[in-house]
């Protein structure tokens, strides 16, 4: 509990000094879910159109078992599906690429000030390592999700399900990991970067994953909140003061990460 205490020290004393960067990561946090909901939206909506077409074609297939014996197709217009199927991933890999560049582009300026609170540190050296370690960690778990998309789909439909839940599972795995990399995106050394996310982020998780875990409990927390303003129709000034504080706690827990996890690491031997 002494890594939590003198972590959320850490961030009073960084706040009270840099007030305006502070504020800067709130307006930055809202540029970045504005982006990201703007980008969900979007291909949502694309997505679903060309899912629906091919719903609507397998709902309206040939069944007849005769007919089918006879040589009549069970979809007739089976190119329409394969082009609305290639269409529906293409707009989900661009969807995810869109993500992970807007990202690393504000997301990845986010944390570099987020470092820059509590000390001086080399942006552009900081930066290419955030950069490559979304790159490494993200990579292998997307080229998984398109060869599920195009090969395995195609070819077993039956496993989308246990496939889904394995790509989950990585996914949740690698976001974890690069959370605990981008806390030490600080360090100068490569081989000290690499060794002290791995050690910390495998050998000390009964630490770093609880608070994890809370961190994201206080955001959940409060968009719940924001889900029941908005379909009680509540007055529109408590749901505005909910995504400011929304916006707050998110930059408030991602400080409190860096703070935490560097304090351990600087009491972690190896």
């Amino acid at each position: 509990m002494n890594y939590l205490k003198k972590g959320l020290s850490q961030i009073v004393k960084a706040i009270k000094k840099h007030k305006f960067i502070f504020i800067l990561l709130i307006i930055l946090q809202l540029a970045f879910l504005f982006v990201f909901f703007y980008l969900t939206l979007n291909y949502q909506v694309k997505i679903l159109e060309n899912a629906q077409e091919i719903i609507t074609a397998v709902e309206q297939a040939n069944l007849n078992p005769d007919q089918l014996e006879a040589g009549q197709p069970f979809i007739k217009d089976m190119l329409a599906v394969y082009t609305s199927y290639n269409v529906m991933v293409k707009d989900i890999l661009m969807y995810l690429l869109w993500i992970l560049s807007s990202f690393i582009v504000i997301q990845g300026f986010i944390w570099l000030l987020s470092h820059y609170l509590f000390k001086r540190i080399n942006l552009v050296k900081s930066w290419k390592k955030l950069v490559v370690s979304s790159l490494v960690l993200f990579t292998p778990v997307v080229s998984l999700f398109y060869f599920i998309l195009k090969i395995v789909v195609k070819s077993n439909p039956e496993m989308i399900v246990s496939y889904s839940k394995l790509l989950l599972i990585l996914f949740f795995f690698a976001y974890y990991l690069l959370l605990v990399s981008f806390a030490f995106i600080q360090i100068k050394s490569w081989k000290t970067f690499i060794k002290k996310t791995f050690s910390i982020g495998i050998k000390k998780i009964y630490l770093t994953l609880p608070l994890l875990i809370f961190n994201y409990l206080l955001i959940m927390g409060n968009g719940y909140l924001i889900f029941l303003t908005v379909t009680k129709d509540y007055p529109f000034i408590i749901t505005f003061f909910l995504v400011i504080l929304f916006i707050t706690i998110i930059t408030l827990t991602r400080i409190f990460w860096i703070a935490c996890l560097n304090h351990e690491k600087n009491n972690h031997r190896y």
